[in-house]
């Protein structure tokens, strides 16, 4: 019933948010500040309020500037990076006004000013060489993200060695962010596959990395990969992220990625575990759903309570981890490690101290009892 309420709120939020989106408008522009090549992104709202992002070119990285625009069409908005929401010498300021299609302007900070020119772009006009990459929609349909990430590139900074295979290391050079590509001796049509999955993470981790900003005070975004497995048949990873891009705490999370060598295909988690008896449903269709919390999520915690009985036990302080709650289950983290198949239970933010206990991993001989019929992959005794 609980997690029914919270996908009703999450409708009803997406309903609003689509109808606030809709009573905006946005307008994507070039130009200088000063001598600096700069892309910026303005949305105007209805009730004369604007919100501004805008990245150097030589950066990359965002700024962001509220403010409002008046009934002459001046635009004034500010970041104040601080948050007592004092102009000081950290801050800054833009005054535009329109001109044609652009606009024209000032940039005031630390007493320094200089002169804004802005004139329209297109994106779709912009060559990115990443865009048709697996999960890049986000960023397609976002142009300021579009534009920056065309120009993002990865500096190889070391080779490991794991198996069969290097594990080549690079940096993206605007965010630092860093991750590895496959390389075998001989490479195939599968690794190609892997590293452009691979590559896709990169580019969205360094955009998350790139775009993450308050207005009122610094920003932060780290990631780190706490995990690598790989044997004949699979490769697993798990990213691990912490940041803070405004409001009032930090946060943090993790994704675990899992590839079958074989094929090059990145897994989903129904390819390994099922517990249905139907016909499997698409990934993040009101079916899945259902599945996830009405069969998954139990099935998961009959099998956890087996293992770990003295982990898994329900709880009566509010100061506990309640384990046995099967909305904490129906989309868990997921990765192979060498002892079994790791799933991380995911808690409210009021618990996220609850968040992955190290020790709930299915080992690969009970695994093997829940697997899909039509796994292929050899796990390890």
């Amino acid at each position: 019933m609980v997690t029914m309420k919270i996908k009703i709120t999450v409708l009803l939020y997406c309903i609003c948010f689509c109808l606030v989106m809709n009573a905006q408008d946005s307008q994507l522009l070039k130009g200088n500040l000063g001598t600096h090549p700069i892309v910026m992104y303005i949305t105007y709202d209805l009730d004369s309020a604007i919100y501004i992002r805008y990245f150097y070119e030589h950066q990359r990285r965002d700024i962001e500037l509220n403010g409002t625009i008046n009934n002459k069409g001046l635009i004034t908005v500010v970041c104040y990076n601080n948050v007592d929401e004092r102009f000081d010498s950290s801050s800054e300021k833009f005054e535009l006004s329109k001109v044609k299609d652009g606009y024209s302007g000032i940039w005031i900070s630390n007493k320094r000013i200089l002169p804004v020119q802005l004139q329209p772009l297109i994106a779709n006009g912009i060559k990115n060489p990443y865009a048709g990459h697996p999960g890049m929609k986000p960023i397609r349909s976002n142009p300021l993200d579009y534009v920056r990430t065309a120009a993002l590139g990865f500096i190889k900074d070391s080779t490991t060695r794991k198996r069969n295979f290097f594990l080549d290391w690079y940096h993206e050079k605007y965010s630092g962010i860093s991750l590895f590509r496959l390389r075998k001796k001989t490479m195939d049509a599968r690794i190609n596959k892997i590293n452009r999955e691979l590559e896709a993470m990169h580019v969205i981790e360094s955009n998350a990395a790139l775009s993450c900003t308050s207005p009122i005070g610094e920003s932060q975004y780290d990631l780190q990969i706490d995990h690598v497995f790989m044997n004949n048949d699979l490769l697993s990873i798990n990213l691990v992220s912490s940041f803070y891009c405004g409001g009032a705490h930090p946060d943090f999370g993790s994704t675990g990625y899992n590839f079958d060598l074989h094929t090059g295909t990145l897994l989903e988690l129904e390819d390994i575990l099922w517990f249905g008896k139907r016909a499997r449903p698409a990934a993040n269709t009101i079916a899945w759903f259902n599945y996830r919390d009405s069969v998954f999520a139990p099935k998961l915690i009959a099998v956890l309570n087996k293992l770990y009985p003295g982990k898994m036990k329900t709880t009566i302080s509010e100061d506990e981890c309640d384990y046995s709650n099967p909305e904490v289950w129906s989309i868990p983290n997921w990765y192979f490690t060498p002892k079994g198949l790791y799933l991380g239970a995911y808690f409210a933010r009021y618990a996220r101290s609850c968040d992955e206990p190290e020790w709930s991993v299915i080992p690969y001989k009970i695994l093997k009892k829940y697997i899909h019929p039509n796994v292929k992959i050899k796990f390890p005794e």
